[in-house]
């Protein structure tokens, strides 16, 4: 017995089922214990319960009979046997506590036998025995233990996965998930299955080859129940894809993944953009909508291996698209055009180092433009987009082409073949002779200056020949050209562009030869070609379109037209100010770039540039009411018609109020026409305000520090509806007198003193500068202010400041004073009763007054007699009319100081003791306190009957003999004690008994 004890601690300590002798009696027998053979996948634990004769756990083996089924949710048990033994099971419930079922069968001629049976259930107990011939010849108790998790129905874990799922558990088993995370940490997470035996747990993810162990466990009888481990390895998941960059022009993303994989991409907040399968390859696409530059994509792929496995997130920014020229590049060109991410700023590099151009890209639609120098042929250009926060991208590099040569003459005169034109600066210029073989014949070379331009000469007449030209740049060379020498003068070139504003035609020709200007074949202007072959010719003004037609002449020779059409010219300038006799700035709006003219009667008196918006401004000096100016913008060789401007009279000076120190506002009357007041200081407008209908203005400068000190300067300026200045008038800043402060001693009830002429307000402030108070100023520029109830006043060597005020609200300097002690002793007061009708008291020598304050506030004075007595009457105060209540009294002298306040407390009469009184007594008997004067006897509507006597010993006693109201039995009365000063106590009743 000691034995099966120690062995069911041993199973309790394994977690298995045991079951007592106490609860199967049927089991009991001193039998040695057959276990039986587990076939099956699902293990079963042997009732380790033995006889007496099992020493150990060594000695339960198995016997000769072979049984199986024996395992949880099984209906069948089946097996081996002697052939024609009977096998008798007995089942027990163990959660009912009581037998089952019990079955029997006999095994066939092989041996083999089959019982069906109820379901197993955990820690069901089963009792087989095998008799043979009447006689037992072996026996098996086995209790039915929890089943392992069955690692089939686990679904695959890989090195992504964040959860266990499997299946096949008990329903409403406890799972228990385990596993050693990072750094040797042991995780656990127990989850119940469901009632199909699902569940799911949550990992943390663990890398390749990492084990996990899973158990499952029930209640049974108070007792956890646990299958044994069983361990599940991590597989590699599948990785993250590779990602390629992605802009914000870009709607595909594009990588490598695994092939067959599903591809997912997602924004921050998990939501989904796009998905696509990786093809055989493994390469894949996903269209997406743009994104913004740097937006946080995160990019998964993920197969399902029995389970979903999805990737770690590859994580992925969105930049910025790389700029792009689109514009044509060609040698000499001086602009670059292009798109790039919308707002960015733009840097141009065409062939060096040097930054040649910097712009904006448009903040809408990303395309910009710069101008750059003039771009050489077989260099490259580069662009480089820039955002915030060193953020860039550069294009790719796009070759610079070389252009073919333009312009080009060639005239045969004198013997010689002149060919003259236009190329890339520094280009050498081939020009070859066209002939019918296939090789072109060289004739001459020459160099572009420096301005674009070249010039040859060939020391033959090449009359109507077909000539070839190309040029050649850093290895690099155009199109040939073909074109056609002519005999006699050239055409003239250089034309300078015609305007509707134009007088005069520029240009160059042959040295000497005459030229002629014609609209619709009549001539309108003619000149000479200087020495240097330049000419100019006069012509009227033409309107816009019109068609020029240009030749030059000798005694030989005409050359053919050039046509010349004429262009609208410069706009005269817009928008300029109104000018007065008092204006020196001239304002308006011409031509970006364009220069600007101001004359007067012929003579420059002004001259600017304007801004890239065509804004100008021009300093000129003050000019004469009646004045004429003349305002014209010229660019490029056009002038503009002039702008007559005349010159008006000027406002006259507003006018200045005297302006005080801690003044709110400078105020003022404006001239006649003005509309607005600006306020000056240190040659800078502080602000500026609107006029008011009656002329005058009132503008703030008390926050202006500069002009918060005596003495100092600023001005005022109007102007009128035109915007046109008045003179300048300026001011002084003045302050007001600071005011004269008398002594201020303890216990005084104002702050007295003088103040000057034009003071209307006076205060005082405490040391602090915060103000306590405005005062009183009398006739005689005397002043007064009631500081008694301030504390501050109270305390010996404290400071105050006082300030006076003027009718526009300008403050002196402030004066300061210190309170100083007095010299008044305080007074007495006699004891005060609730009732009382005065105070009394004695005042100390030299008062003349005495003053009553309650809570601080003064509510009467009282003179004193010449014995240095006082009487002040109260009876009137609500304030006094309760036990308790203090007040003070102050004694003042004549210059109406006041000493320190002496306490007084309101106090109340003890209502009197009265004796037992019965009908027909004569007297009403009892006691008071000392104070007491005279005692009143009330009947019980409160209604006085008579007063009585009280002794010196505080005994007192009221006749009542005859008083009716005192002779029922059973009523009451009130008695109430008076003081000297008609103080009155509470009433004491008495009820009148029987005799």
């Amino acid at each position: 017995m000691k034995k099966r004890k120690q062995i069911a601690a041993l199973s309790l300590a394994a977690g298995l089922a045991v079951i007592s002798e106490g609860n199967f009696t049927e089991f009991s027998e001193n039998k040695k214990v057959a276990a039986a053979e587990i076939t099956s996948s699902v293990p079963v634990t042997p009732n380790l319960i033995g006889g007496e004769e099992a020493s150990s756990l060594a000695e339960i083996q198995p016997k000769a009979a072979n049984t199986q089924g024996l395992n949880y949710k099984s209906t069948r048990v089946w097996g081996t046997a002697q052939p024609g033994a009977t096998i008798s099971i007995t089942h027990y419930r163990f959660h009912a506590g009581t037998v089952a079922e019990t079955h029997s069968a006999t095994a066939d001629s092989e041996g083999n036998w089959t019982i069906d049976v109820m379901e197993l259930e955990i820690s069901d107990a089963l009792r087989i025995s095998f008799q043979l011939n009447g006689l037992q010849y072996d026996s098996q108790n086995i209790v039915i233990n929890i089943p392992l998790i069955d690692v089939t129905k686990v679904k695959p874990v890989t090195s992504n996965s964040t959860k266990v799922y499997g299946e096949g558990a008990i329903p409403g088993a406890t799972v228990e998930v385990a596993y050693y995370g990072a750094g040797g940490q042991y995780f656990s997470e127990k989850v119940i299955a469901d009632a199909t035996g699902h569940y799911e747990a949550t990992i943390n993810q663990l890398p390749r080859r990492s084990s996990i162990s899973v158990r499952q466990s029930v209640v049974r009888a108070g007792n956890t129940l646990s299958s044994t481990w069983v361990f599940l390895s991590v597989i590699q998941g599948i990785d993250s894809p590779v990602v390629n960059a992605v802009s914000n022009n870009d709607t595909k993303i594009t990588g490598y993944g695994k092939a067959g994989a599903q591809i997912r991409v997602k924004d921050r907040n998990r939501n989904q953009l796009g998905t696509a399968t990786a093809d055989e390859n493994g390469q894949y696409e996903v269209t997406i909508p743009k994104q913004a530059l740097g937006t946080r994509l995160l990019v998964t792929q993920e197969e399902n291996i029995g389970v979903v496995d999805v990737s770690e997130p590859e994580s992925i920014t969105v930049g910025q698209e790389a700029p792009e020229v689109t514009s044509e590049l060609a040698d000499g060109m001086t602009t670059v055009a292009g798109t790039a991410y919308p707002g960015a700023d733009i840097t141009v590099w065409i062939g060096g180092a040097n930054i040649a151009a910097t712009t904006k890209a448009d903040a809408l639609t990303g395309q910009w433009s710069a101008t750059v120098p003039a771009l050489v042929a077989g260099n490259a250009v580069q662009v480089r987009a820039s955002l915030a926060f060193n953020q860039y991208k550069d294009s790719i590099r796009y070759a610079i082409n070389l252009g073919n040569p333009t312009d080009i003459r060639a005239i045969v005169a004198d013997g010689k073949t002149k060919i003259t034109g236009k190329g890339s600066p520094s280009a050498t210029i081939s020009i070859n002779l066209k002939t019918t073989i296939k090789r072109a014949q060289d004739l001459a070379t020459t160099t572009v200056d420096k301005d674009g331009k070249f010039e040859l000469t060939i020391e033959q007449a090449l009359d109507a020949q077909q000539l070839l030209i190309t040029q050649s740049k850093n290895g690099l060379s155009s199109v040939s050209t073909e074109f056609t020498s002519v005999k006699g003068l050239d055409k003239l070139s250089d034309i300078g562009t015609v305007t509707t504003n134009s007088t005069k035609v520029t240009g160059k020709g042959s040295a000497g030869a005459t030229i002629s200007i014609k609209v619709n074949g009549t001539e309108i202007g003619t000149g000479q070609v200087d020495a240097s072959g330049d000419f100019i010719a006069t012509i009227t003004k033409q309107a816009e379109g019109t068609k020029l037609t240009l030749t030059q002449q000798n005694t030989e020779n005409e050359s053919a037209p050039v046509e010349a059409t004429v262009v609208k010219g410069i706009e005269k300038v817009t928008e300029i100010n109104k000018l007065s006799s008092h204006s020196t700035k001239v304002t308006g709006k011409g031509v970006a770039g364009s220069t600007i003219s101001v004359k007067n009667n012929g003579i420059e008196i002004g001259t600017a540039t304007t801004s890239d918006s065509g804004e100008f401004e021009i300093t000129i000096p003050k000019q004469a009411e009646g004045s004429k100016l003349a305002i014209t913008q010229s660019k490029a060789g056009d002038e503009s018609e002039a702008v007559e401007v005349t010159i008006i009279k000027g406002l006259a000076a507003p006018i200045i109020n005297d302006y005080f120190i801690g003044n709110a506002y400078i105020r003022g009357t404006a001239p006649a026409e003005a509309v607005k007041i600006a306020l000056i200081v240190d040659n800078k407008e502080i602000r500026s305000v609107n006029v008011a209908a009656n002329g005058s203005y009132s503008i703030y400068g008390n926050d202006v520090a500069a002009i918060q000190k005596e003495g100092a300067t600023f001005s005022i300026v109007a102007r009128d509806s035109n915007n046109l200045a008045s003179e300048i008038a300026t001011s002084e800043v003045k302050s007001v007198l600071e005011p004269t402060l008398n002594r201020y001693q303890v216990g005084q009830a104002h702050v007295t003193g003088l103040v000057a002429e034009g003071v209307t307000r006076i205060a005082v402030y405490d040391k602090s500068g915060k103000i306590l108070r405005y005062g009183q100023i009398n006739a005689d520029r005397t002043f007064k202010i009631y500081v008694e109830d301030k504390e501050s006043f109270r305390v010996v060597g404290e400071s105050f400041t006082v300030r006076a005020f003027n009718a526009s609200g300008a403050i002196s300097s402030p004066v300061q004073g210190t309170v100083e002690a007095h010299g008044l002793v305080a007074p007495t007061v006699n004891d005060f009763y609730l009732n009382s009708a005065y105070v009394k008291g004695t005042a100390s020598t030299g008062a003349t007054r005495v003053r009553l304050s309650v809570n601080g506030v003064a509510i009467r004075v009282a003179a004193v007699s010449s014995d240095g007595s006082y009487s002040i009457y109260v009876n009137d105060r609500a304030e006094l009319k309760q036990v308790g209540a203090t007040f003070e009294i102050s004694a003042l002298d004549g210059n109406n100081v006041a000493s320190e306040p002496v306490i007084g407390v309101v106090k109340g009469l003890e209502p009197p003791v009265v004796n037992p009184y019965r009908v027909s007594q004569s007297y009403v008997t009892g006691t008071v306190s000392k104070e007491v004067k005279r005692v009143s006897i009330f009947d019980k509507a409160g209604v006085i009957l008579k007063n009585g006597q009280v002794n010196e010993d505080g005994t007192f006693k009221i006749y009542v003999n005859g008083i009716e109201a005192l002779q029922v039995v059973g009523d009451s009365f009130t008695v109430k004690a008076f003081g000297e000063n008609g103080s009155v106590s509470d009433g004491t009743v008495g009820i009148i008994q029987a005799k």
